[in-house]
């Protein structure tokens, strides 16, 4: 696993079906361009996150509050999919 992926990815559904997202700059991807709601609390929350984490990528803490921000954020905007997944998916 690189350095700048989460432990454990965040599975969203979007247009296109389930989508793998295991990297901040993957995230900000998707803050950008496919969130169904960009004005909650959440949604700012998450961008700022992922943003820290993509301008300190070494940094374990940053890494790790980006992804429980932007899990945080999908749940509340509805497409966060929380099926099991084997480990390698």
């Amino acid at each position: 696993m690189r350095d700048d992926w989460w432990d454990r990815p965040v599975w969203v559904i979007t247009r296109r079906g389930p989508q793998e997202v295991a990297r901040p700059d993957q995230a900000a991807d998707l803050l950008e361009n496919g969130w169904p709601e960009k004005s909650s609390d959440a949604y700012l929350l998450a961008t700022e996150a992922v943003g820290s984490a993509l301008t300190d990528p070494d940094s374990t803490s940053a890494r790790q509050t980006a992804r429980l921000a932007f899990e945080a954020a999908a749940g509340e905007a509805g497409i966060l999919d929380k099926r099991e997944r084997p480990a390698d998916s």
